[in-house]
């Protein structure tokens, strides 16, 4: 085994995981207890296929990238086959249990979105296994990273980049837009110097796609779930999906639209254009809140595809009282 490589550990059901260093087996144990808090007399570790790992031999010749399970007296792991199993027949009793909700599309749509995301987790479990969901370095998940640039070394790194990229564009389309409408020099600089200067502060709000951050738009494990249309409090077609989890995924992320629920180009950028043109003496325009409504999640909401609402949205306007401070 190289000197300090890097083993990974998870513990059955949970999401937390742990990354260690250890030369040997004996420090593996010792230093995975220290980190679950658990006791070195009633833990063993496993491989995804329930292979049980108890000496050296096997850490000398495993592969670059390893995942094992912690399990602690008592607990249980199910190796491939038998999950793929146990998923289905879950999905078989779901089903069966719930006939009357699937049928019947028009009622109980809250049970039918609750229902499916079950279903979904489910399946997940099948096809993508724990290493491979919660690893996030390039070496660790070598697939994921197909067709991506080598200078992405991470999931979360690629995910923040992808975050950052659609909060520039609607930057630069806005600086556009805004150049083209013939207004006051020296106050459009002002307020464009403004906004870049808070899109630095918060490093063009990278953090929306980055499991674990604290405002992310996704779950821990990384799983995001469509907000609905414009003027839904959310969406009724229970449309989720994990981009961590595998290039497919990834990829389809990128169908994904972070849409504005006040429109930018049909509502901010003209509010915009008459807040300066009317600008009050010794008033200064609020470059927060035009901020918040161009890029941050106070306005802006993740939707799938069939649920980005192209048409005008209609009640949904600036507020007059936020233009000035």
């Amino acid at each position: 085994m190289p000197v300090n490589e890097e083993i990974s550990l998870i513990q059955t059901d949970k999401i937390k995981k742990k990354i260690v260093l250890a030369k040997s087996f004996a420090e593996l144990k010792r230093k995975a207890c220290l980190e679950f808090k658990i006791d070195s007399n009633n833990v063993k570790f496993v491989l995804q296929d329930g292979t049980e790992v108890s000496d050296d031999d096997f850490l000398q010749t495993r592969s670059n990238y390893t995942c094992l399970t912690v399990l602690t007296e008592g607990e249980l792991h199910t190796y491939l086959p038998q999950r793929v199993k146990e998923a289905l027949d879950t999905i078989a009793t779901v089903i069966t249990k719930n006939k009357r909700i699937f049928i019947e599309a028009d009622e109980f749509v809250e049970e039918k979105v609750h229902l499916l995301q079950q279903l979904q987790k489910i399946i997940e479990k099948i096809i993508v296994p724990d290493e491979e969901k919660f690893a996030d370095l390039r070496k660790e998940h070598v697939e994921w990273f197909e067709g991506l640039d080598e200078r992405y070394i991470s999931k979360k790194e690629y995910m923040k980049g992808n975050a950052e990229h659609r909060i520039r564009s609607y930057y630069y389309k806005t600086k556009v837009e805004l150049q083209r409408r013939n207004l006051p020099e020296m106050l459009l600089i002002d307020l464009l110097i403004d906004l870049k200067n808070l899109l630095k502060r918060d490093n063009y709000n990278g953090h929306l796609f980055v499991r674990g951050e604290l405002k992310a738009l996704c779950t821990e494990e990384g799983t995001f779930s469509c907000q609905g249309r414009y003027n839904a409090s959310k969406c009724d077609k229970a449309h989720t999906l994990n981009p961590y989890l595998s290039s497919e995924h990834r990829k389809l992320f990128s169908t994904w639209n972070l849409d504005h629920r006040i429109e930018r180009s049909r509502t901010i950028i003209p509010a915009v254009v008459n807040a300066i043109r009317d600008l009050p003496v010794k008033s200064v325009i609020n470059s927060d809140y035009f901020y918040s409504l161009l890029f941050t999640s106070a306005n802006l909401e993740l939707v799938h595809i069939a649920c980005h609402d192209k048409s005008k949205h209609d009640g949904f306007k600036c507020d007059k009282n936020m233009c000035y401070r």
